[in-house]
């Protein structure tokens, strides 16, 4: 007996098979170094060694990262290097903090991840300066205390406007 196959049908399931098994494999064993374009080699060249023993999550992070950098403008890249200058200047509890501060920011929703940026590109310059200067010479105390203080004018505002 001899047993018919539709020819598109068997091709289908070829390419699904391969795709899953693509697809399981890029997640399991993350992003290989051969996989970046020339210019994300050339903003990763640092990693190339451990690449391989990064987190595929992190391969991930890194890989976007690097497209967007090659995509940026000069001018872009000179204030985000100096930004990153000013990081790596930092003492390691000032540098625990930031990071605190970036997690709980990614943690926000798009909506008011979105909000919060306008708002800050609204302030101005010298505002922003003070602002910073504000936050910076603050006791733990008085940071606690403005915080609750913030979180208070927010639930004032969600149930003023609900």
């Amino acid at each position: 007996m001899r047993i018919h196959f539709n020819k598109q049908l068997v091709l289908g399931l070829i390419i699904a098979i391969g795709l899953l098994f693509t697809s399981i494999n890029s997640v399991a064993g993350g992003i290989a170094w051969e996989a970046l374009s020339a210019q994300q080699k050339e903003v990763l060249a640092p990693m190339k060694d451990r690449w391989m023993q990064l987190p595929p999550q992190r391969q991930s992070r890194l890989s976007k990262g690097a497209k967007r950098w090659a995509n940026m403008s000069p001018e872009r890249r000179a204030r985000i290097q100096e930004k990153l200058n000013h990081f790596q200047n930092l003492s390691d509890v000032e540098k625990t903090l930031v990071k605190k501060r970036m997690r709980k920011f990614r943690n926000l929703s798009p909506e008011k991840r979105k909000a919060f940026r306008q708002k800050w590109r609204n302030m101005s310059s010298e505002k922003k300066k003070k602002f910073r200067e504000r936050i910076k010479n603050m006791t733990p105390d008085e940071r606690k205390a403005f915080k609750q203080k913030i979180q208070k004018k927010k639930r004032k505002y969600s149930n003023d406007h609900s």
